[in-house]
């Protein structure tokens, strides 16, 4: 009977320690920098697990780079009034969060949106 609830118990450590490995954030974005790009909105993808917004940014050299910021559950953003609607194809936005970790890429995990007037989203 302690074997088995042994078992049980190290099986719910691991799959605890699974669910935790997949929502942390930490390997993958800067939690010590932020960082804030203004550009055109290319795509809102608002699907679970996770909503992603593309965004095209102008660089310093001004080449445009794709810029994608990766949101919470869309079932938590649904809640605060978030809808696949909230952003269009070509608006500004200015987005601010944490800048990932690998180098040569172009991605942030979700801080704040604005509209380009300032008015933050939704």
């Amino acid at each position: 009977m302690r074997l088995k609830i042994s078992i049980l118990v190290m099986a719910a450590m691991l799959l605890a320690a699974t669910v935790h490995a997949h929502h942390a954030a930490a390997p993958i974005f800067d939690q010590d920098r932020e960082v804030e790009v203004k550009g055109v909105v290319k795509t809102w993808r608002f699907v679970n697990p996770h909503p992603i917004l593309l965004i095209d940014v102008k660089d310093d050299k001004g080449q445009t780079v794709e810029w994608g910021m990766h949101f919470p559950a869309a079932t938590s953003l649904s809640k605060r009034g978030w809808t696949d609607h909230t952003f269009k194809s070509g608006e500004v936005v200015i987005a601010k969060g944490h800048p990932s970790k690998a180098a040569g890429t172009h991605g942030l995990e979700a801080g704040t949106v604005k509209r380009e007037d300032g008015k933050a989203v939704p």
